[in-house]
């Protein structure tokens, strides 16, 4: 009977056996910040050796000097030694027998048919391969895919019991070759070195535990959220906010792990220097090779998600007594905590592979809102007039933009992190802009757009030049009294709430409509040129707030003074 050959045999490889001492770390828990780096929690468990020691081989990449820390809460652990780790491989790999010599050798101690090219036919048991084994190279490859291929030295012969005793074949006479199986595959080996780095973990003497239970904890680059909200305006002065954070992940494949988003970003002094504990020359900062623009390269990053850029808005801040607190009504799967000056959103465990990126919602609430038009704007001295008057006559006119925004107040107890915000009204999009930090009990100002109805204008005249009105450092300067007057126009169909800030060079006398003045230092920006009077002049900074009914145009006034030489 000859057998023929229909399909390849499954191909499976054999390595070394584990061994028993091996940690096989998992992670417990994930710490995600916002600026690409995060805190790995991990755990391990395993049987202490005799000289007891445990070690593992899932060594992190790029882990921050210092923050690289092991703990058994059991036992007391005595070091923590990272190494190159070899040892040789031999793979035993199954495949279809593709000669006859392998076919005999898959089947020594076997009955066999055999017919021979001079029409002879033998039957017996294959008792033997006449070859010699393969011989070990003196150096090994360390790399799998140039493993060295272990072929036993054959010339072909091979040895068979029949009744008349045993009798020694070349394998090349045979025609066919019949067996009572069709098991065709054939074993074939390779080998290698194999490199890896090492943790060995050496536990003391006094309070050693049979089996070690570590908990691995380190602070290393790979994985960052970003927050990113969606506010749509509600009937009755309300907004719905949702709150998404994105994550993205270049470090690792995490399976059903719990993960904490962090509001805040701790101070690591040493974070760009990669602890020696890791085996690495260099910090890898994968997320900064996978997604720059989001990583601080461009423009985009940069901390532009930075809690501290609440500093670039005006009145954004509500005292506390003004807003009523309603909660935030979080997902039923997270809950949130504080420490320090840190905010934490903890969610449920999840599934994310290395290169994966994922959307999970954190909160939906509504707050109040109120649509609020601001104009800031600053206007420069000329540092350069003459003694006997205006360089270019009295008068000076300006034209500036009022901005519509919106005011949300976070009555909740959850702080709103910096992120993108998507403003909506229904289906239509009203803007994209950066929420900044808004603590609890705090509002927070939302550019929209430009107003179109709600118009202002500045124009300044000057009142008074009084030469020689003040000496210093042996130096006369002239005294410049000046009033600036501002104009707003509401063409709406309804009041609207002003938010005015004025800044100038000098020293404010007198300010119509409530306007409250602040004073600083001297300031470059006030002029179109430095003279070098900054020990005379201060630095004015005016703001009104008041309602404009509709139809109404309205005019403040700020009267000031400034010296020149």
């Amino acid at each position: 009977m000859r057998w023929k050959i229909l399909a390849l045999l499954p191909l499976f490889t054999t390595m070394l056996a584990a061994d028993d001492h091996e940690l096989k770390l998992e992670t417990e828990r994930l710490i995600v910040f916002k600026n690409g780096y995060c805190l790995v929690v991990k755990r391990g468990r395993a049987p202490l050796s005799a000289e007891g020691e445990v070690y593992t081989e899932q060594v992190p990449e790029s882990a921050v000097l210092g923050s690289f820390w092991a703990v058994d809460s059991q036992g007391k652990l005595r070091a923590m030694t990272a190494s190159q780790h070899h040892e040789d491989v031999m793979e035993t790999t199954r495949l279809v027998s593709r000669t006859h010599i392998d076919m005999l050798r898959s089947h020594l101690g076997e009955p066999v048919h055999l017919e021979m090219h001079d029409d002879s036919v033998i039957r017996g048991t294959v008792v033997q391969i006449l070859e010699q084994p393969a011989e070990l190279p003196s150096q090994l490859p360390d790399n799998r895919l140039a493993a060295l291929r272990l072929e036993p030295r054959s010339a072909g012969l091979f040895a068979v019991k029949t009744p008349l005793g045993v009798e020694v074949l070349q394998a090349s006479q045979i025609k066919t070759l019949r067996v009572h199986d069709q098991d065709f595959a054939t074993e074939r080996h390779t080998i290698w070195r194999r490199s890896a780095k090492r943790l060995t973990f050496q536990y003391a003497d006094e309070r050693r535990p049979a089996e070690a239970d570590l908990l691995l904890v380190y602070f290393t680059s790979g994985v960052r959220w970003i927050p990113t909200y969606r506010a749509r305006l509600l009937e009755g002065n309300l907004a719905s906010l949702s709150l998404q954070g994105e994550l993205l992940n270049e470090l690792e494949d995490f399976v059903a792990t719990p993960v904490d988003l962090v509001v805040g970003v701790p101070h690591f002094r040493f974070k760009d220097v990669i602890s020696p504990l890791a085996l690495e020359t260099a910090m890898q900062q994968a997320l900064y090779q996978a997604a720059p623009q989001l990583m601080g390269q461009m423009a985009l990053g940069n901390n532009s998600f930075s809690n501290a850029m609440f500093t670039q808005r005006a009145s954004e801040y509500l005292p506390v007594d003004q807003v009523v607190s309603s909660g935030t009504d979080l997902l039923p799967e997270l809950s949130t905590q504080s420490s320090q000056d840190l905010f934490v959103y903890s969610l449920p465990a999840l599934n994310l592979e290395r290169s994966a990126r994922a959307a999970l919602p954190i909160f939906d609430v509504e707050v109040p809102y109120q649509s609020v038009y601001t104009w800031d704007f600053h206007f420069a001295q000329s540092s350069v007039e003459s003694v006997g008057g205006a360089r270019n006559g009295p008068l000076a006119l300006s034209s500036n933009d009022i901005w519509h925004q919106v005011r949300l107040q976070n009555t909740g107890d959850v702080p709103w992190s910096t992120g993108p915000l998507l403003l909506m009204e229904g289906s239509l999009p009203l803007a994209q802009e950066l929420l900044t930090y808004t603590s609890a009990g705090r509002s927070v100002l939302v550019p929209v757009t430009v107003a179109i109805d709600v118009r202002g204008g500045y124009m300044s005249e000057e009142l008074e030049r009084t030469p020689k009105a003040l000496r210093h450092q042996n130096n006369d300067y002239t005294k410049i009294s000046k009033r600036g007057t501002i104009t707003l126009v509401n063409s709406k169909s309804e009041s609207v709430k002003l938010l005015l800030t004025a800044q100038f060079g000098g020293s404010t006398d007198a300010v119509s409509d409530e306007g409250t003045v602040r004073h600083g230092d001297f300031s470059n920006s006030d002029w179109d040129n430095n003279r070098n009077h900054q020990a005379v002049n201060q630095h004015s900074t005016v703001r009104w707030e008041l309602e404009l009914a509709a139809g109404e145009s309205r005019e403040l006034t700020v009267e000031y003074h400034y010296y020149l030489r």
